[in-house]
């Protein structure tokens, strides 16, 4: 099968879905298909490259076209590159900022069907818009509400075959606007060392761990002080230790635990294997994502790859319409006074998603298509 990813940018650590796709194009290189990925708007490079990427020292044939330039002008030579590749699918790996600094893709739709009108498209709704949090304000709403017509407005032309999120609250939302939608899980990008069963109890010594940004208005004073208490009653050392670009809230992170006698550990940027070495050496993850969301972080899906029990800290989330959102899994929701049991607990690995598992779910998910297809022709 020929598949053709079209994304924002494609600059290496940089941004989190080309990351994502070029390790997912690699995957299914590695299982015979063909694939191109190309970023539309890419704000790293300052002309056209088109060329090839590496991934597990696979070759990955890429496009990427530089945001500063005209839309017509790199709507042309997508075309070009893409019809000269002739993929039986095209899969747009849609957010909504990648493609806009607003993240308003008026014309999205309607050029790109314009210049593929047969290929089968299937949509990856990496995210959905803003202002779905109860409480966001008024010009978020009035925003969102924009985004939403206008993602409406890009299905009912691209008429996908297949639609996609790895969330269940933005499979919720994409339901509710009349959308037949399925999940496809998200995989991590950190390479797997080792994989274990959790049992601290024994243990002298805690390691708690947190990659990537730290958000806002966690309850993290909280946190640590039953942190600290849970500490002096079973004898263990905890120490927290803080990996990649965290933000500022990191500085609040870190007093809100030494002030508790608690051991940080601030690391900032490494490597990729040496992340993956720290990852090896922890017994929790933290997260700061709310939980509604955090189906869409890939520090917790590389966190639940190694085996990491996940503690969620973070503000509390509603979405601004009722929806019946599925409860995620393998997700310790952390509240007040609820922390001791579960650190008591024995903690089984959560089942593992990987890169291999999630592409052979969107490959049977595109063959159903193709088998559908072949029965109405």
């Amino acid at each position: 099968m020929k598949i053709g990813f079209i994304c924002g940018s494609l600059e290496e650590g940089k941004d989190g879905v080309g990351d994502y796709v070029r390790k997912f194009s690699s995957e299914l290189i590695r299982m015979g298909h063909e694939v191109m990925i190309a970023a539309v708007a890419d704000q790293f490079v300052a002309a056209p490259f088109s060329g090839n990427q590496q991934y597990s020292d696979i070759d990955i044939r890429v496009l990427r076209l530089p945001s500063s330039y005209k839309f017509s002008d790199r709507l042309l030579q997508l075309e070009q590159e893409i019809k000269a590749f002739n993929p039986d699918w095209l899969s747009l790996q849609f957010v909504p900022f990648s493609f806009d600094p607003k993240g308003l893709t008026f014309l999205l739709g309607n050029k790109l069907k314009k210049m593929f009108p047969t290929v089968n498209w299937h949509i990856m709704f990496h995210e959905l818009w803003v202002g779905m949090k109860s409480g966001s304000s008024l010009k978020l709403k009035i925003w969102g509400e924009l985004q939403k017509l206008l993602i409406k407005n890009m299905i009912g032309i691209l008429q996908p075959k297949q639609i996609q999120t790895q969330t269940h609250l933005y499979l919720a939302y994409l339901e509710q606007a009349g959308f037949k939608a399925s999940l496809l899980p998200l995989f991590g990008n950190i390479p797997l060392i080792t994989n274990r069963f959790t049992d601290t109890r024994d243990k002298k010594k805690i390691e708690l761990l947190h990659f990537g940004s730290i958000y806002p208005n966690a309850p993290v004073k909280q946190f640590a002080k039953d942190m600290a208490q849970y500490s002096k009653k079973a004898g263990q050392h905890i120490t927290l230790t803080i990996l990649g670009r965290s933000g500022p809230e990191k500085n609040l992170w870190i007093t809100s635990f030494t002030n508790q006698g608690l051991e940080v550990r601030d690391l900032g940027e490494k490597s990729v294997n040496e992340i993956a070495e720290i990852f090896a050496v922890a017994d929790f993850g933290i997260a700061t994502t709310a939980c509604a969301l955090i189906e869409k972080s890939g520090s917790v899906a590389a966190m639940h790859e190694f085996g990491l029990p996940v503690i969620c800290v973070s503000e509390a989330w509603k979405p601004a319409q009722n929806l019946r959102v599925k409860q995620v899994g393998d997700i310790f929701e952390y509240q007040n006074q609820n922390l001791e049991d579960f650190m008591y607990a024995r903690h089984k690995s959560p089942y593992v998603i990987n890169v291999s598992v999630v592409a052979n779910l969107f490959l049977n998910t595109l063959a159903e298509t193709d088998k559908e297809q072949l029965k109405t022709a």
